[in-house]
């Protein structure tokens, strides 16, 4: 099974010239339409618990501020990768008050992060794979869940990204303006259920999924994206990772890997293309028959590799055991 870095290096995975450059133009409103339509989720989701005060309405507006978050979390990752402005500056100031913001954390600080998993895809340099997909493999899947559901890992990644990652800004004036951006965001949120005489829907429909349920997709998303999926009785060698690319129903696309994210090894081939381009992206790759020839690199929904990574590693005795050796990840016996 080849690496992420040898399936990367593979030029004839890679689209060129001309084909290239038109891929790389965003289209025309894609993201002033995903930007309003997660506003109008935002909106739905805080007025249906402030107008009718009942559990289902709690319930329905929970499920619909995840979807939000999810596609600001991605519409963050688009500015991180500097493509909502061709300005460095205002593509940043989009970013982090249409998104990042919203969700309590910079584009500085994701993007610090973020473009050393690309840099360093699959390595014990990455910080994303390190973080996400090697632990749920020693802990377990079920020790992963409990960690989400319970908000540790909204506060390991905070000081993950946070803790690099106003740093990453140029000036302590910029971190300042970083840090009253997220408190003006999130006082609005809960300047308005105040102002509605009910705090608590702030609380319940925003600040709780995003510490819990929304950093469980995103943990999950991760697993599908990249956990090596080792074969049973595998001799010692290298780590095999990989970067999948995933069929997704509605469900994903909406909750899970929204605004095209499903399409990630077209977005490791040509970090450049706007997610408004991918699905064309996949669709050359599919033309030109790559997976076909790779079948690993593409599955049929999430829960198909969430079902063989369970099964794979959820038997304390016969997952494998990881280990690090001279600069690469090594896995021993399974």
């Amino acid at each position: 099974m080849a690496s992420p870095r040898s399936i990367l290096r593979d030029r004839s995975l890679l689209v060129e010239g001309d084909a290239l450059r038109r891929l790389q133009v965003p289209r025309p409103g894609a993201a002033l339409r995903a930007v309003a339509l997660s506003y109008l989720g935002l909106v739905a989701a805080f007025a249906l618990p402030l107008l009718v005060p009942s559990l289902p309405a709690y319930a329905v507006a929970i499920v619909l501020a995840i979807g939000v978050q999810t596609r600001l979390a991605v519409l963050m990752h688009e500015a991180a990768h500097g493509l909502l402005h061709r300005d460095r500056r205002v593509n940043d100031r989009l970013g982090n008050w249409l998104a990042a913001f919203a969700i309590g954390t910079t584009v500085e600080a994701y993007r610090a992060n973020h473009l050393q998993h690309h840099a360093n895809l699959g390595t014990p340099q990455d910080p994303d794979f390190t973080t996400l997909c090697v632990p749920p493999i020693r802990r377990g899947l079920a020790a992963s869940v409990v960690g989400c559901l319970t908000g540790l890992r909204h506060v390991q990644l905070m000081r993950k990204y946070l803790g690099r990652g106003d740093a990453a800004s140029d000036a302590p004036s910029n971190a300042a303006a970083l840090l009253l951006g997220r408190v003006v965001w999130q006082g609005a949120l809960l300047g308005a259920c105040v102002a509605a005489g009910q705090p608590l829907v702030y609380l319940v429909v925003w600040v709780l999924p995003l510490f819990t349920v929304s950093v469980l997709i995103n943990e999950l998303r991760s697993v599908v994206e990249h956990t090596p999926l080792v074969g049973a009785a595998m001799p010692d060698e290298e780590l095999p990772p990989i970067t999948r690319t995933v069929r997704a129903g509605w469900i994903g696309r909406t909750w899970i890997g929204p605004l095209n994210f499903h399409y990630h090894l077209e977005h490791h081939l040509h970090p450049r293309v706007p997610f408004s381009r991918l699905r064309e992206l996949h669709e050359v790759l599919v033309e030109r028959g790559h997976y076909e020839a790779r079948p690993e690199l593409l599955c049929d929904g999430y829960g198909q590799v969430l079902r063989a990574v369970w099964e794979r590693y959820r038997r304390p005795r016969t997952r494998p055991r990881i280990s690090i050796e001279d600069g690469t990840y090594v896995v021993h016996g399974g």
